[in-house]
């Protein structure tokens, strides 16, 4: 199965996340800031051949710093060494103007039946996070071309995924293990089964890699009924917060990695 790159023009860009495009730094930072621009970093990054398919940043409430705040943008590459068949690698760009988060760089995998993102977990591949302190446009140019340029690698660690089979006990197990991600031992309003729903015929099969996107898709979209601590009615909420996200994606991608052989 191959995926279209629809790449987003900087005002397409623009309109989904105008504080990419800041150019300079917030008033309220301090002298030791360094202003690293996103637009020079995805200008270079589009140069190789990376095209940013989404954007998003996150709300400022109040008199926050509109139009400086953390945002995040989702690119990729059409390179046959980078489809993995269901699903296609790709990148996700994180950077912020007002000191609310170092500039980063992940690597992650888009499955293209569930129309979902995975983050890849920082011990299986690497990640870029460069504080906006002493370091030049230059250091961060140089090091995210350095994480890229690995990126086909991670297409052996799916396949292993694909060739690990789990029976039922096994997929309840990795099951309550991902709801301990997000809440307290014994405190979730769920139950683990609930994480293996499956929304399409095809992802019905018991190999690692589609039990891990089924619970992913479930606890990042939420949705599932459930009921609380107090026996009220509740329904799980999707994440929607760019570090809440990147940070659950990455728990379970470790999670996944333990249950390969």
């Amino acid at each position: 199965m191959a995926v279209e790159i629809r790449a987003l023009s900087n005002e397409q860009l623009k309109q989904m996340a105008p504080s990419i495009f800041a150019e300079q730094a917030h008033a309220k930072v301090s002298d030791k800031y360094t202003f690293i621009p996103t637009t020079t970093v995805l200008e270079s990054l589009r140069s190789e051949g990376w095209l940013p398919v989404k954007a998003l940043q996150s709300r400022v409430n109040g008199d926050g710093p509109k139009g400086f705040q953390k945002h995040a943008i989702t690119l990729r590459r059409d390179n046959k060494a980078l489809n993995l068949g269901d699903a296609v690698i790709q990148a996700l760009l994180v950077n912020s103007h007002d000191r609310s988060s170092a500039y980063q760089l992940h690597a992650g995998i888009f499955v293209l039946a569930c129309t979902n993102g995975l983050m890849v977990a920082d011990g299986t591949f690497g990640r870029i996070s460069i504080r906006h302190m002493g370091n030049s446009t230059e250091d961060v140019l140089s090091a995210s071309h350095q994480i890229i340029t690995e990126a086909p690698r991670l297409g052996e660690i799916v396949r292993e995924m694909k060739g690990v089979e789990l029976n039922e006990k096994r997929q309840l197990e990795f099951a309550g293990k991902a709801l301990e991600l997000k809440w307290e031992a014994g405190k979730a309003p769920i139950q683990p089964y609930q994480l293996l729903t499956a929304h399409r015929y095809a992802d019905n099969k018991t190999d690692l890699w589609n039990t891990f996107n089924r619970i992913q898709e479930n606890l990042i979209r939420g949705g599932l009924r459930g009921r609380t601590a107090t026996n009220h009615r509740t329904k799980t909420r999707e994440i929607v917060s760019i570090g809440q996200n990147v940070n659950l994606n990455k728990e379970l991608w470790t999670l996944a990695e333990s249950y390969v052989a």
